[in-house]
Order: C-alpha cells, then structure tokens, then sequence
C-alpha cells in the first residue's frame, strides 16, 4: 500500500475506528448469512427446514453477484445494530468508475429491499473531506431519470419506501 494511500486510511480510521481494510466479501456474506437465518428471521420462512449448507446455497442463488458484489472497496464497516454497511473509497488512488458505481447502486437497492442501509463515503487521498453520498437519489436519478430536486421525486420516493439522506455526513462514532 502506498504512503499516501496508508495516510488516507489512518485518517478515516480515526472517524470510524471499526472500519476494515481486508475481508470485505466474507465479512458481508457472514453478516448476510446470519441475518437470514429462519431462528432469527421470520419472513425468512423459505429457509425452514435447510441445512446451514443448503440455506447459504439458495442465498447464492437468490441474490447471485449481489451477496456480496463483486467490489473491492479500499474501507468498510458493518453496524449490525443499525443494519448498516458502509463503504469508503479513496477516489484520488483509486476513481470510482461507472460501472463500481452502477454495482453499489444495484447493491444498494437490493439491500434496501431486504431493510438493510448501504452507505457510501469517498475521500480525497489524504482520507479528509469524506463525503457520503446519496445512494438514494442516485439510484432514482439512475434508474428512472428522476433527479432529486424534481417536484415529484420525494412523494415517488415516499411511496416505495425509499429516504434521501438529509445530511452529508452523519456524526462519526465514537
């Protein structure tokens, strides 16, 4: 990892000192893993009956590349008290490009779907000026041309249950 890299990092780690640097798909797929286990999940009542094995099989099968998507970001963290994942991406070492960014939206909506928060935060090389973006609006403006300041967009929002993020960065923890 290069120096700048490593300073970026040691500065989002002091906002967010449980964030990860390794491990990112199997970390996500075990928190997923458990969250669908029919003893603590009743809507997952598909799973009743399956071994740990054939559960985890049909997960796979279920949500395909999205459990976990296929990214690699440079940080991550797992609330599971808030059922919330975030993701930081060092943009100046390493540039979202469009189609990271159209997985994370994908992944996003089917999290959301699930009650689950994706965030996402990128930093400039340094690691400061972290920024969330809106994932939400995002994925609306991306999906079905609605931009966020358009008149209709928060009642179309409302209506399928999706909240736009209000704030840009929400208090680090700690």
């Amino acid at each position: 990892m290069k120096a700048v890299n490593q300073a970026a990092v040691c500065n989002i780690l002091k906002l967010y000192p449980k964030a990860k640097t390794k491990g990112f798909a199997s970390a996500v797929r075990n928190y997923l893993f458990k969250l669908f286990d029919p003893k603590d999940d009743p809507d997952a009542d598909w799973a009743e009956g399956l071994s740990d094995r054939e559960r985890r099989a049909k997960l796979m099968e279920m949500y395909g590349e999205t459990f976990p998507p296929a990214i690699r970001p440079d940080l991550y963290e797992i609330d599971e008290e808030k059922r919330l994942i975030r993701l930081f991406e060092i943009e100046d070492t390493n540039p979202l490009s469009d189609a990271k960014l159209a997985i994370i939206f994908n992944w996003w909506w089917e999290l959301d779907c699930e009650d689950l928060e994706l965030e996402l935060y990128v930093s400039d090389r340094y690691g400061l000026n972290l920024r969330k973006l809106d994932l939400a609006a995002f994925c609306l403006h991306q999906e079905f041309d609605l931009p966020p300041n358009a008149p209709g967009t928060h009642a179309i929002a409302a209506e399928i249950g999706v909240r736009f993020d209000q704030t840009p960065i929400p208090p680090p923890a700690g």
